[in-house]
């Protein structure tokens, strides 16, 4: 995990659905920590295998499921959604090359996939419901129930027309996330009973930093919006911007009359008079534009007022969101609390306490 970090593994195994493998289990994450390591040696078909883990990530963009001018946000939609990312992210299993055999074991014999959501601190602004507060809380936590029992009711369909996962066991049932978790309805548990599960894990919260900037500039994950304006720097190489500067991916560095060189963390940097542009020798030419958060933007033409950002927010509001999260999927949530710069030494020991009783798997604080 990013430090200052911890990862309480005892949630973790708790929850964990191949807790009945002998000699295979969870010993640590991804370096984002959504992603739980079940690895060892496992035995299939009378043949021993060594596994490692893999990461097999897809997230859904749940901005895109509300109606500002109706305020109906469309969960139907959404669950649609999530059914066609696991078939998806369930194909990836197969048509993938793999470095080394315990990364093809591990994928093709768990099938563990983690779909995710991003834009959910954009959302609650588009929404214009604080972020924390108590009216976010219960909408997740009944958008969740819903998602979760859809995730399952597909993962076993999907074992019905396919198979279950190659270490599939009914013992499966006794422990972890199916056993443990109060979410999976009845229903969803006799589907899994009659058809056994396609996939050892479905859902994981990955920080999406790239994706929210692919899908229009979305919060990452379920994190609140970082900041509702910023300045980027966007490359432009190859474009026609009407003045002369080196391309560097031909070798080419050289100052202009608009550009001159600089030192920056030890970088050699051509940054142009009026620090609109710059040239690095790995992404070329960029030009700084101010973009501003999708929710935030539309908040702010419907009039919105909740719109606090990250460091706005109280940690309680940080950790509402955390919790209701861990306390439905069966992975992990990758999310960062932003702690005010004089907590105290107890006060931050506190939290933690709090973060371990909420069976929260992990958490960095910041």
């Amino acid at each position: 995990r990013s430090e200052p970090g911890i990862l309480f593994i005892d949630n973790a195994r708790r929850m964990d659905n191949l807790h009945y493998l002998d000699g295979c289990t969870m010993h640590s994450t991804n370096p984002c920590a959504e992603i739980f390591g079940n690895t060892g040696k496992v035995i299939y078909n009378d043949k021993e295998y060594l596994l490692g883990d893999v990461c097999n990530l897809g997230s859904v963009n749940i901005t895109k499921f509300y109606d500002v001018k109706t305020k109906e946000f469309k969960t139907n939609e959404l669950l649609d959604a999530v059914d066609i990312l696991i078939r998806s992210l369930d194909n990836v299993i197969d048509v993938s090359n793999y470095p080394l055999p315990i990364h093809e074991n591990a994928a093709k014999l768990k099938r563990k996939i983690g779909v995710g959501m991003l834009g959910v601190g954009s959302l609650m602004m588009m929404m214009n419901l604080r972020y924390g507060g108590n009216e976010c809380v219960v909408f997740f936590d009944d958008l969740l129930d819903k998602v979760m029992n859809k995730m399952y009711q597909t993962s076993a369909l999907m074992a019905k027309e396919l198979e279950p996962f190659a270490l599939y066991d009914k013992k499966l049932l006794d422990g972890g996330y199916v056993k443990n978790n109060n979410v999976l309805s009845t229903k969803t548990i006799d589907m899994i009973k009659k058809h056994g599960l396609r996939h050892s894990a479905l859902c994981a919260i990955a920080p999406n930093g790239t994706l929210g900037i692919v899908a229009g500039n979305v919060s990452g994950g379920l994190e609140p919006v970082f900041a509702n304006e910023f300045s980027r720097w966007n490359r432009v190489e190859g474009k026609n911007v009407g003045f002369k500067y080196p391309n560097v991916h031909k070798g080419e560095w050289f100052e202009t009359d608009y550009f001159k060189e600089q030192k920056i963390a030890g970088e050699s940097i051509l940054i142009s008079k009026d620090k609109k542009y710059r040239i690095d020798k790995n992404s070329g030419l960029c030009e700084q534009i101010v973009i501003r958060d999708y929710g935030y933007k539309i908040a702010k033409e419907n009039g919105f007022k909740e719109t606090l950002g990250a460091m706005e927010l109280s940690v309680d509001e940080h950790l509402a969101v955390l919790g209701v999260f861990a306390s439905r999927i069966d992975q992990s949530s990758s999310k960062t609390i932003n702690l005010p710069s004089n907590i105290s030494f107890e006060d931050f020991k506190k939290l933690y306490g709090e973060i371990h009783s909420l069976g929260i798997k992990g958490c960095t604080t910041y």
